[in-house]
């Protein structure tokens, strides 16, 4: 899956943006957020993906659930 191109606005806050090639996804989210005392995490979800999901969670279902701090969570559009 390719990473969509965004573009932030000029503003006062500070967006960061990390690819980790290696571990949980849901873990590292949660660490970098808890390392940089983010104040709110954004990620796009697309629900469940396979039998397994269901029933340990999604990635962001993991997220949201651990999380130092809110979680916007926004559908992905097809």
């Amino acid at each position: 899956t390719s990473m969509p191109d965004i573009q932030i606005p000029e503003g006062p806050w500070h967006v960061e943006q990390q690819v980790v090639p290696s571990g949980d996804p849901a873990t590292e989210i949660i660490a970098l957020a808890g390392e940089t005392k983010a104040n709110l995490i954004a990620m796009v979800t697309d629900g469940a993906n396979g039998f397994l999901d269901v029933f340990r969670g999604t990635t962001t279902d993991k997220v949201v659930r651990n999380a130092p701090c809110p979680v916007l969570a926004l559908p992905t559009f097809n």
